[in-house]
């Protein structure tokens, strides 16, 4: 069995929706197709979606993505020897993120706003 390495762009595929819904809740740009987001881009929309959690009083998710921004920032500036494990953090604390997708397109749809992503 091969394993896929990880990268930017498949933490970008396995949880960029999720992230960019987050973040476009606070009114903030993102993507059109968050799962192809850049290394840069998907930092700043973790960042973005701490940031709502934390207006809606989510901390502990919200800490757990600002943690996740900090290893995806350290990533981007590490050498190639430290980057996967910086990654794997990284991914480490996005987890919880697989459990809500249910309940944020949920949530969006109650809104009436279309799950765009």
């Amino acid at each position: 069995m091969t394993t896929t390495p990880l990268t930017f762009a498949v933490l970008a595929d396995r949880y960029g929706r999720a992230v960019a819904y987050l973040a476009s809740l606070d009114r903030n740009p993102v993507p059109s197709d968050p799962t192809a987001a850049d290394a840069a881009t998907l930092v700043q929309l973790v960042i973005d979606a701490a940031d709502f959690l934390i207006q809606d009083h989510s901390f502990e998710q919200a800490g757990l993505l600002t943690a996740a921004a900090s290893h995806l920032a350290n990533a981007l500036k590490a050498g190639d020897d430290d980057r996967p494990g910086l990654l794997r953090q990284a991914e480490e604390k996005l987890g919880f993120i697989g459990d809500i997708t249910p309940d944020l397109r949920a949530h969006a749809d109650e809104l009436g706003i279309a799950w765009a992503f």
